[in-house]
């Protein structure tokens, strides 16, 4: 099985975690919207108070106040409902019922590690589009710089809300975690991306044609809105389906319960060890 064999094995493990409770799909719904109202909420006033005209011109300390605002903000919801859609899934694979609610309570007793997490997260976002304006040198560092702190923090969100540690121990778990038994299941996620990145392309494929041979038609406009909708379906799935798997195999790491096949699948990556089964 080759690695993109793989990522899609693991895809369809993920997924039968969400049939199993499809309360699943409301988390990144709700995270996507309140994060585009919070969006316009911060910026509209930037706005009113800079000028349209100005906003870009002399005024580079409100702007880095209300871009780090922007950051600090959406990671904060990106990442309590991260946190929400963790715990649900746990207790999915677990054998049990969840809903909404349960996912929200849980992430709020660890509102404490939330915030710390997204005030990292905003620093490093900040500082990596900093670098990212230095021309095409700063580009390149900051999508290397990037990639290696999106893998060693891999699991760092789960373990500091199901092990109750701080950023900075979360960190080194993670990298532990990466590095003793799971590095090459990196790929596998990479492969997940890349998996939803052809399905994202798949929709202008069918849509674009079709909206173009309808050009003369009021039908065209219902092609651009199918586009729409498919993409918001397939970037949901997309985000739900990652964040899931981050679950299942954070699960398999600490307590070497294999949901499903997910065992086998990781058994035939290279380099992998394998985790002794629980009772």
């Amino acid at each position: 099985m080759g690695q993109f064999g793989r990522a899609w094995q693991l895809t369809k493990l993920s997924w039968q975690v969400i049939k199993t409770d499809k309360s699943l799909l409301a988390f990144p719904i709700i995270s996507g919207t309140l994060s585009i109202f919070a969006f316009i909420m911060i910026v509209a006033p930037f706005m009113l108070f800079i000028g349209m005209d100005t906003m870009f011109e002399n005024n580079g300390l409100l702007m880095a106040i209300m871009f780090i605002l922007v950051y600090f903000v959406i990671y904060f919801l990106a990442i309590f409902f991260q946190v929400a859609t963790l715990a649900c899934a746990m207790h999915v694979m677990d054998g049990n019922d969840t809903t909404v609610a349960y996912g929200i309570r849980f992430a709020a007793g660890k509102i404490k590690y939330i915030f710390q997490w997204a005030v990292i997260s905003t620093v490093v976002g900040f500082i990596l589009s900093r670098i990212r304006q230095a021309g095409l040198i700063g580009g390149l560092v900051s999508i290397f710089a990037g990639l290696a702190w999106g893998i060693a923090t891999f699991f760092v969100v789960p373990v500091m809300v199901f092990e109750d540690v701080g950023p900075v121990e979360g960190i080194k778990r993670s990298v532990q975690l990466v590095k003793a038994t799971l590095g090459p299941t990196v790929i596998s996620n990479l492969g997940i991306a890349l998996i939803f990145v052809l399905l994202f392309l798949l929709g202008f494929v069918m849509f674009i044609p079709l909206a173009v041979l309808l050009s003369n038609s009021w039908l065209a406009l219902g092609a651009l809105i199918g586009l729409l909708v498919y993409t918001i379906v397939i970037l949901v799935l997309g985000s739900l389906i990652s964040k899931v798997l981050i679950a299942v195999l954070y699960r398999y790491a600490m307590t070497g319960k294999a949901y499903m096949d997910v065992d086998r699948v990781l058994i035939q990556t290279p380099g992998f060890t394998p985790i002794p089964k629980s009772p």
